[in-house]
């Protein structure tokens, strides 16, 4: 009776307590949460719908805006590439250029080829070459710019990178123009850097042809330099209506301030979006008002607002009917409770609702069946609760059990901890140490018990280099094999790595436990194989230097240089055995090399000599006081800090051909020396190689000097002639720049240019007068002969076409006429021109021999006809530098 009094209180003075409210009754209260029940996911709904749609058609067109910039830019991208291959071609061009350069004329003749290559390209405006020994070469006549070219930005950085560079925006001095240069490297058929061509063009002509973008519409396209120039390209000038400010934000951007953006809005009413030329690294920024992307959604906001309206009409209808429905069954609650409060327990509620307020109207009409059959349930229920008792104390032997199981669990991962290879350690927030294990003491040499409760930043201060910034990115992140170097207790440097694991509970970071590691071994095994394979390249280079040319010079200096980087070293030297028991210095290379002896140490003045005398390795200490002379004390100096000397003989079929020192401040291990005794073999191998070479070579050379003089001693006059053409073509050669190989063949071919006269009668030879047209004919047929007898002697091209063609003219005149040649060799052009130098200047029957002035004005005069322009010009060259080799060839006779 007195809880139904309670509940009839309680309902009462809620009742009153909100009557003065707007929601006074149940029904308006059901209304506005059915109303607040249909609209709230309603506008949620709506508003996701919105911001979704409005959203993805926004990015959808400014992606999609995005592309097509970016698209349009490597157009104009590819029109820099193809400025880049230009010049790439004008600096692949150098083997012609060299013909040019240094020839008299030579900048006139360069600045057409230059004007030539800026008629094919309109859009350069200036072109130029600059040469690394500081010449320079100027599309424009006259112009001397007075300043090292070399210090020039657009040199260095074209030198350094190895291609193409672009420069950016500059006042060019020549034009007095705003240019930007493109400039490349020139190299030499070697792959040696010989100079740079570079190109100017107008910042204008830049933005010309990035005019040719399309962008939307009511879009204006910027071109935006590095030195924050801005260029108006396309459309209205939209930056101008903005003030200073926003002028400044959108620099800001273009300058990758805000990287990793592809779009940026400029205020309230512009988006800009913008793509990089890469050639030149110039923003291409698209500004577009909002208004273009965003207009598509308002027709989706109508719709969204109308759809809302209707739902709010629609859920205060059903609210209204639905509060009528449930207000009529509460009504019947309240009358009934309010007659239990009075004791009429016999009181019925009749509601048929099949819902909870039938299901309560029944609680009320059971209630005082209820109450009399409290007593049996009270019963009812402390049998259960025995039940539960029982059920809770197995519960309790089970808990026990698992405990036991953990305690077991935890003793066997203590162990696993305690046994590990590795430092375990657990830390809380604050870094505070909270477990170690006792590898602490074997690997750091402290004691665990000492330091559990310390700070860990303190302690691994003393143990290595983490910081506190590190032990807060350990709080950060989980850190994975993180390298590092300790130092235990005695000093020592141990090679580390550590790994990391945040513990959080409740989202709350609670413990740091992690493991270090001790990786020395395998940190020394790593850095012993690297070096291993570094010497195994080095190796496998010196076997390639060594099969790489028949140069002894050139070999032996690319081997000490090999060697030295190889093992480090300050110093290698390589003497060779000459035939009065001399060690000649040969090749040297290293930081020392300039206390080098240049002097022929005999085998019996120092100790290096013993290493010839025994055929073994001979290792001079810094405190063999004895052994010191002239010839090692220097390697030995303080300055040096060399302490060993190792000399390492150079033989082949136990013949001692010479050796090699290297220069050491540690002992040379045994591998090493090993591995460098055997390169000193297989360099005896080539030498003894290049040593038989040059004597079959000398024995070709009289072979083919023989046949010369059986030629020549069919006429007294040209005695000698033959001879004087190779040594005048080699000469020309080498001035011209030509390889080795090939000067040793135009050498040849200049014994054997007359090899066809063989074949011509001795009276025809000898006539001392003029010849008649028959035998002039007769005469001509020499080059064709010459050629046809050494047809299968497997000459090559360069000998055989000295042969047949040195009696071409440049203009492609001369014999043999029947040949149609074009261009004429360069070989036959260097025999011809010395041929007919040393026919000016030698006697003849039917003439004396001319002056060498006279003979070299008559080249000059016959230069772009009858002989090669470049080929003349170095001839005069090589007759101002050396006119006294020139005087000495033509004296020479077989």
């Amino acid at each position: 009776m007195s809880n139904n009094k309670t509940i009839i209180e309680v309902y009462k003075s809620t009742e009153l307590a909100g009557a003065n409210m707007i929601f006074n009754t149940y029904r308006k209260k059901l209304i506005a949460i059915f109303v607040v029940i249909a609209m709230v996911p309603t506008i949620i709904i709506a508003l996701g719908i919105n911001l979704k749609v409005e959203d993805e058609i926004v990015k959808n067109t400014i992606r999609d805006k995005a592309k097509s910039l970016e698209h349009e830019v490597e157009k104009v991208d590819i029109w820099f590439q193809d400025k880049e291959k230009t010049l790439e071609t004008a600096s692949n061009n150098y083997s012609f250029l060299k013909d040019i350069i240094g020839s008299e004329n030579s900048k006139d003749r360069l600045r057409k080829y230059l004007n030539t290559q800026i008629l094919n390209n309109k859009e350069f405006l200036n072109l130029y070459i600059a040469l690394e020994d500081g010449t320079d070469y100027f599309s424009i006549k006259g112009f001397d710019p007075k300043v090292d070219t070399k210090n020039r930005p657009w040199y260095r950085n074209a030198k350094l990178a190895g291609g193409p560079i672009w420069t950016q925006p500059y006042r060019d001095m020549i034009t007095n123009e705003k240019v930007i240069t493109l400039s490349t490297p020139i190299y030499d058929n070697t792959g040696n850097f010989q100079g740079v061509v570079g190109a100017d063009f107008k910042v204008e002509t830049i933005v010309d042809t990035i005019k040719n973008i399309n962008t939307l519409k009511d879009s204006s396209t910027y071109l935006v330099g590095p030195t924050e120039k801005i260029y108006k390209v396309i459309g209205k000038d939209i930056l101008a209506k903005e003030d200073d400010e926003k002028v400044k934000s959108f620099l800001d951007y273009i300058k990758f301030r805000n990287y990793g953006q592809k779009e940026f809005e400029i205020g309230k009413g512009y988006i800009s979006i913008h793509s990089t030329i890469s050639s030149i690294r110039w923003k291409v920024a698209s500004i577009t008002p909002k208004e273009y992307f965003y207009g598509n959604t308002n027709r989706i906001n109508k719709y969204l607002a109308l759809a809302l309206v209707l739902t709010l009409i629609l859920a205060l209808i059903l609210a209204i009917i639905v509060s009528r429905i449930f207000s009529r069954s509460l009504d019947k609650l309240i009358e009934g409770t309010r007659e239990i409060q009075d004791g009429n327990y016999n009181y019925k509620i009749n509601l048929n609702n099949n819902d909870e307020f039938g299901q309560l109207a029944e609680g009320f009409n059971t209630m005082a069946a209820t109450i009399r059959d409290k007593t049996k349930e009270l019963i009812e229920n402390n049998s259960s609760l025995q039940e539960m008792n029982i059920e809770l104390e197995a519960s309790y032997e089970q808990l026990e059990a698992t405990t036991d199981q953990l305690n077991e669990s935890e003793s066997r991962y203590r162990s696993l901890i305690e046994n590990m290879d590795e430092i375990v350690w657990v830390i809380d927030n604050n870094f505070n140490i909270e477990f170690l294990n006792d590898k602490i003491n074997d690997m750091m040499g402290y004691c665990k018990n000492q330091l559990i409760g310390k700070n860990f930043n303190e302690i691994i201060r003393k143990c290595g280099d983490l910081n506190y910034d590190l032990l807060e990115q350990i709080k950060e992140e989980d850190l994975k094999n993180y390298p590092f170097i300790c130092v235990n207790k005695k000093g020592k440097e141990i090679i580390t790595e550590i790994s990391t694991n945040r513990i959080y509970e409740s989202n709350r970071l609670v413990a740091i436990q992690g493991v270090i590691r001790d990786v020395t071994n395998r940190s020394i095994m790593e850095k012993e194989i690297i070096r291993r394979n570094n010497e195994l390249s080095t190796i496998n280079k010196i076997s390639k230097t060594l099969n790489s040319t028949m140069d002894l010079e050139t070999l032996l200096k690319n081997m000490t240089r090999d060697i030295v980087n190889m093992l480090d070293i300050p110093l290698c030297s390589i003497r060779l055995l000459t035939e009065n028991n001399k060690l000649k210095p040969v090749a040297h290379y290293g930081e020392l090399s300039n206390i080098v002896s240049e002097d022929n140490i005999g085998i019996d003045e120092d100790v290096i000599g013993e290493a010839v005398r025994k055929g073994k390795i001979v290792v001079l200490n810094k405190k063999d006081k004895k052994k010191m002379n002239k010839y090692n004390k220097g390697f030995f100096s303080k300055k040096s800090k060399v302490n060993f000397a190792n000399i390492i003989p150079i033989k082949n079929r136990n013949e001692v051909l010479g050796v090699m020192l290297i220069a050491t401040k540690e002992p040379v291990e045994k591998s090493e020396l090993n591995i460098t005794l055997s390169l000193s073999n297989q360099m005896a191998m080539v030498i003894d190689n290049i040593n038989l070479y040059q004597d079959l070579k000398e024995g070709y050379i009289k072979t083919i000097k023989t046949l010369a003089a059986a030629v020549e001693a069919k006429d007294k006059y040209t005695e000698g002639h033959s001879l004087r053409v190779s040594k005048y073509s080699k000469i020309i050669s080498r001035y011209m720049g030509f390889s080795n190989e090939f000067c040793d063949e135009i050498e040849f071919a200049g014994i054997l240019h007359d090899i066809g006269k063989i074949g011509i009668s001795d009276t025809i030879l000898g006539k001392p007068g003029a010849l008649t047209d028959q035998e002039y004919e007769i005469i001509t047929k020499h080059p064709t002969i010459g050629s046809n007898i050494l047809e299968n002697t497997g000459f090559s091209n360069i000998i055989m076409n000295s042969i047949k063609y040195h009696h071409k003219r440049y203009d492609l005149k001369g014999y043999p006429k029947e040949d149609n040649i074009e261009p004429l060799p360069i070989e036959a052009c260097i025999v011809g021109v010395a041929d007919a130098f040393d026919a000016m200047t030698s006697s003849r029957s039917y003439r004396k021999a001319m002056d060498f002035e006279v003979a070299i004005k008559e080249l000059q005069d016959n230069k772009g006809t009858q002989f090669h322009p470049d080929v003349v010009d170095v001839v005069i060259k090589i007759f101002k530098e050396e006119k006294e080799s020139i005087k000495e060839i033509a004296t020479t006779k077989i």
